[in-house]
C-alpha cells in the first residue's frame, strides 16, 4: 500500500511535476525547432535527386507536421492548467504529435527502402 501523503506534500508534488513538465516540454521545443531547420535545409539541397523522393517528403511532411503539432501543444499549455478539457487536448495533441514524428522517424529507417 502506497504512503498515505499530506495535501501539502501532495501539492508540492504537483509543483515539482508541472516544473519538470515544462523543463521537458522546453527541451523538445528546442529539439524540433532545430530539426526543423536543418531538415528544410537539408529538403532544399536535395530537391532535385530523384532517389527515394518520396519517402523523404514523406517523412520531411511528417516532420513539419509533428512539429507544428508540438508548437500547437505548447499554446494550449495554459488552458490545460485550468480545465479537465483543456488538460485533455493538450494531452491528445501532444500524443499526436509524438505519434506522427515517430511514423516520421520510422519511414527513414531501412526497412522500409526499396533499393
Amino acid at each position: 500500500m502506497p504512503p498515505v501523503l499530506s495535501c501539502t506534500t501532495r501539492a508540492k508534488q504537483r509543483r515539482i511535476g508541472r516544473k519538470q513538465h515544462g523543463v521537458g516540454a522546453a527541451t523538445i521545443a528546442g529539439v524540433f525547432a532545430v530539426n526543423v531547420v536543418t531538415g528544410v535545409r537539408n529538403l532544399i539541397e536535395i530537391w532535385n535527386e530523384p532517389r527515394d523522393r518520396k519517402r523523404r517528403l514523406f517523412h520531411a511532411s511528417a516532420m513539419l507536421i509533428a512539429a507544428a503539432g508540438f508548437t500547437a501543444t505548447g499554446i494550449i499549455a495554459d488552458e490545460a492548467e485550468d480545465s479537465g478539457s483543456g488538460r485533455s487536448l493538450h494531452r491528445s495533441v501532444a500524443l499526436g504529435s509524438m505519434g506522427v514524428a515517430t511514423v516520421g522517424y520510422l519511414s527513414m529507417l531501412d526497412l522500409f527502402r526499396r533499393d
